[in-house]
């Protein structure tokens, strides 16, 4: 396969990268495709990123179905229920 003589180190310029990476794809089997197709989010996606969980992603649907309900209150009401709503002046920003 000339995949194993590819030297990507040379390439430089991004129509130099894409056609090299055409080039690749266009060898590859339909596994190594399906292989690729599973690595690429790995890939792409920046590495100080976390990736949320399934229980995350599900507890942040429901939050929005629960605001959505109207099943929320307003952060004055919240702290003024923990008796911190002297803190909050601190942290406001009068815009």
């Amino acid at each position: 396969m000339w995949l194993e003589s590819v030297n990507i180190s040379g390439v430089t310029d991004m129509a130099t990268t894409r056609e090299t990476l055409h080039h690749i794809i266009d060898d590859l089997s339909e596994d190594q495709l399906r292989l690729l197709i599973e690595a690429i989010p790995k890939i792409v996606v920046p590495e100080d990123d976390e990736l949320l969980t399934p229980e995350e992603l599900e507890a942040v649907e429901e939050g929005r179905k629960e605001f959505e309900r109207g099943e929320c209150v307003p952060l004055e009401e919240y702290l003024r229920a923990l008796g911190a709503e002297d803190q909050m002046s601190v942290h406001r920003r009068d815009d």
